[in-house]
């Protein structure tokens, strides 16, 4: 037998109520066009490592990261001298695919 409770909820007029997917779909506009540098993708994922981020996410998935998304690299593995590079919307789609594997590692 399924039972429902009917409750008010005030909100204060500063919040507003919105689906979870369009949400999502503000979030992800948001990044577009945007590239992180290695702090950037650091602070995201709220590592104070840069030698984690190397040994558990760019290096063991350097294979799927180092491709074209939509003609654009997800990653931008730098030589001497140069500045990692990410495709903000690539590395955050990528990272919620993998979180489960990546984090597993913690």
């Amino acid at each position: 037998m399924e039972q429902t409770l009917e409750v008010q909820i005030k909100i204060p007029s500063e919040y507003v109520l919105i689906r979870k997917e369009y949400l999502k779909e503000l979030e992800d506009s948001s990044m577009e066009g945007q590239w992180w540098d290695l702090k950037d993708l650091m602070q995201r994922i709220n590592s104070k490592d840069p030698k984690w981020v190397r040994e558990n996410i760019l290096e063991p998935y350097r294979q799927q990261l180092d491709v074209l998304e939509d003609g654009l690299r997800i990653v931008f593995y730098p030589s001497p001298g140069q500045k990692w590079k990410f495709n903000a919307t690539g590395m955050k789609t990528f990272l919620d695919s993998r979180f489960p594997e990546i984090w597993a590692n913690e």
